[in-house]
């Protein structure tokens, strides 16, 4: 084996190892979600997926839904690497790979195979569609394959241009309005902004689908529980930001003892900050809740502040749960959630 395959295995070790460890870190995702939905249809559920690529590639379908759909698929293969980047990359084993004698266009191969290896599940989707396609749609399929691939592969290789950006913004005005401890929490979410974006915009997406059911119900009882359930669950989601900020001032700590800083002040604010990530997705919500009389003045004051307390109350378990943070959240979530659709109900 050369230099190039050593280099390959090496990357797909660390890729692996990766990929487990956080496997490992987030099990309590993988219980809840066993527990929540037991039986999962996994055969129906590539065959439904699989049935919308047909879709999308079909010669009857028009051109704009056409070009919308090939754009979904472009944008969900680029959100399913996003989260990846940093282990597809090699983490902190590239700066070490980067002294091996290993050719551009070799590191560009490998950077494929890793790529590959990362779409599994895609690929496996993919290769459900082509089992039931006819030569035509099979090709349009193979296209669309690899237009999602170079998606995900020139997502990979832009490393550096957010860096780019975030120099020619130093001096900014808009920065100097702002104040250090914002601008802090802000770059820290940035070097996470894969995360980040997911995580709010999962939080949009229950927001979003909580007022639909609201007007699917008729604005009938079942809307005060749903969206006490769906608030419940916009905190949960939100007040994963505790932790990056967390480990970036412990990582910290050390120059942080030697400023005159009260032991409450990267708490408070990162409190704060948090609160005020979530308002304008919680806003969704009440805002909606307000325009169709479904809730009076004074409850939606109360939702909101208790909405409030209850991603103030998260910081505990999310910074001092350990290994059950998920479970000790979705727990606290769970009992505030009981708690307001009790009260509603009364």
């Amino acid at each position: 084996m050369g230099v190039c395959g050593s280099y390959c295995a090496l990357r797909l070790h660390w890729y692996v190892r990766a990929s487990g460890q956080a496997l490992l870190r987030h099990w309590q995702w993988l219980l809840i979600a066993a527990l929540l939905v037991p039986g999962f249809p996994v055969g129906s559920l590539l065959a439904a997926v699989a049935r919308a690529l047909l879709i999308i590639v079909s010669p009857q379908l028009p051109m704009l839904p056409r070009l919308f759909g090939i754009a979904v698929v472009i944008v969900v293969a680029v959100l399913w690497v996003l989260p990846q980047r940093q282990s597809i990359l090699g983490g902190k084993f590239a700066f070490y790979a980067a002294t091996l004698p290993v050719s551009p266009l070799a590191n560009l191969a490998v950077d494929l195979t890793i790529l590959l290896a990362a779409n599994l599940l895609p690929l496996l989707l993919f290769a459900v569609a082509m089992a039931g396609a006819g030569s035509l749609s099979a090709l349009s399929l193979l296209g669309l394959l690899a237009a999602a691939l170079a998606a995900q592969l020139l997502l990979l290789r832009l490393g550096h241009v957010p860096t780019i950006f975030r120099r020619a913004a130093t001096g900014a005005r808009w920065k100097e309005a702002l104040s250090p401890a914002l601008l802090i929490q802000v770059q820290i979410l940035a070097e996470r902004k894969g995360a980040v974006f997911l995580r709010m915009a999962a939080a949009l997406g229950i927001a979003l689908a909580a007022d639909r059911l609201i007007i699917a119900f008729g604005l009938d009882g079942r809307s005060l529980p749903v969206s006490t359930v769906a608030a419940a669950m916009i905190c949960l989601l939100v007040s994963g930001l505790y932790r990056p900020l967390h480990d970036a001032h412990r990582g910290a700590a050390g120059f942080l003892t030697t400023l005159p800083l009260p032991a409450t002040y990267w708490p408070s604010r990162d409190t704060a900050f948090v609160v005020l990530s979530g308002a304008p997705v919680l806003a969704l919500i009440l805002v909606w809740l307000g325009l169709q009389s479904v809730l009076s003045a004074g409850g939606l004051v109360m939702l909101a502040l208790s909405s409030i307390a209850l991603l103030v109350l998260l910081r505990f378990p999310v910074i001092m749960g350990g290994r059950l943070t998920i479970f000790l959240s979705a727990l606290t979530a769970g009992l505030w959630a009981g708690a307001g659709i009790a009260a509603v109900l009364r």
